[in-house]
């Protein structure tokens, strides 16, 4: 609410041009608005009030086109929602971080900042949220993943909020593929860049570490999110991708928990698939059943450790005809 001060008496009233804004008018002499009579419940709507309206509209834009220093954030979001024009003439931008979250355990793909303000001549990247995935021939496919790549970025990267600004992409392109297993594609790390809406995605560089795209996230598989890998280590990227491909939705008719059980599920089928004869370490007697061939029954369980004390290794199935299964944890 806004407020006229009527030689001393204040006359509320909705600023309606400028709905983020509070004005305050202190009236002692002459008479720039008409009070409504003989209550001055409020101010009439007559050439005096949009006269008064296209003044003070005028007045708080020029105010920001003058700004040599930015405002706080909330006033700079509201005046870059009111004056649209100001996102072109004002140096700033207001951002958020772009910084990866905990993805290993179904968090958050980003960690969470407050927006902030940083001049457009920042020494930073302003990204989009996708990653742009290359193929051999060159074309591309938009993907999530975007997370994985930060970390091999030279310098601070962030979000455009808000403010006029041409953001700029990160492009991946995987080296040769290695294997397939139950859909998942691992390739060789490969290269990256970043680069400009219209411009060549160059200079490439390599990947020095494990990196995971993916279609979209899925609720109940993971392999039904596309997902793609550049790694060496393909159990500890799948497991780190696994959170962020994960997609919980309200309209889903099982409850988060179960949903969430029955992901976990698949990415430990998808963990074997790959890996062949291996149980997890906190193993079931279900996972070991898995390896028992049809029509030949379980004699005992052995396990083997290691030399160090409680240290685990592997679990030997030792079969009724006194044939054995090995199977290493993962």
């Amino acid at each position: 609410m806004s407020y006229i001060n009527w030689f001393g008496q204040q006359i509320g009233f909705r600023f309606e041009p400028l709905r983020g804004f509070i004005v305050q008018l202190d009236v002692e002499k002459n008479q720039p608005v008409t009070p409504q009579s003989p209550t001055r419940a409020g101010i009439v709507r007559d050439a005096k009030w949009d006269q008064f309206i296209n003044f003070t509209h005028a007045a708080i834009r020029d105010y920001f086109m003058k700004l040599t220093s930015p405002p706080p954030v909330r006033v700079l979001q509201v005046a870059y929602r009111e004056f649209p024009e100001l996102k072109g003439h004002l140096p700033w931008l207001i951002v958020t971080k772009a910084e990866a979250g905990a993805c290993g355990q179904f968090d958050e793909r980003f960690a969470l900042y407050d927006d902030e303000i940083i001049p457009k001549d920042t020494d930073a990247y302003i990204l989009n949220n996708d990653l742009e995935v290359f193929s051999e021939d060159d074309t591309s496919t938009s993907m999530n993943g975007l997370e994985a790549f930060l970390h091999l970025l030279d310098k601070p990267a962030y979000f455009l909020v808000s403010g006029e600004y041409s953001c700029e992409t990160v492009g991946w392109k995987p080296g040769p593929l290695v294997r397939e297993a139950d859909g998942v594609e691992i390739y060789e790390r490969g290269q990256f860049c970043v680069f400009s809406e219209g411009e060549d995605p160059l200079p490439w560089k390599p990947v020095l570490e494990d990196v995971y795209a993916f279609e979209e996230p899925r609720a109940y598989e993971i392999i039904d999110t596309g997902l793609i890998i550049g790694s060496r280590d393909p159990v500890k990227t799948i497991r780190a991708a696994s959170g962020a491909a994960f997609g919980y939705h309200d309209d889903l008719d099982d409850s988060w928990q179960t949903v969430n059980d029955q992901y976990e599920e698949s990415v430990e089928r998808l963990l074997r698939a790959l890996l062949g004869d291996v149980v997890p370490h906190d193993f079931t007697l279900s996972d070991l059943l898995h390896f028992v061939p049809r029509d030949t029954r379980l004699s005992r369980i052995e396990l083997v450790y290691g030399e160090k004390p409680n240290s685990r290794e592997a679990v030997v199935l030792v079969f009724e005809d006194r044939q054995t299964k090995t199977l290493k944890f993962f």
